[in-house]
């Protein structure tokens, strides 16, 4: 909950920047995860 309530405090600080880097950071994220996904499924 404090993690979340401190990266609200950041976008609100800073939104444009900010969130383009949880976009490109959550896409990232996103696309290892499905990768990782697919090896271990074989």
């Amino acid at each position: 909950m404090n993690r979340k309530l401190f990266l609200l405090s950041k976008l609100y600080q800073n939104p444009p920047i900010f969130f383009k880097h949880q976009l490109i950071f959550h896409c990232f994220i996103l696309r290892y995860l499905k990768h990782f996904c697919r090896i271990a499924s074989g």
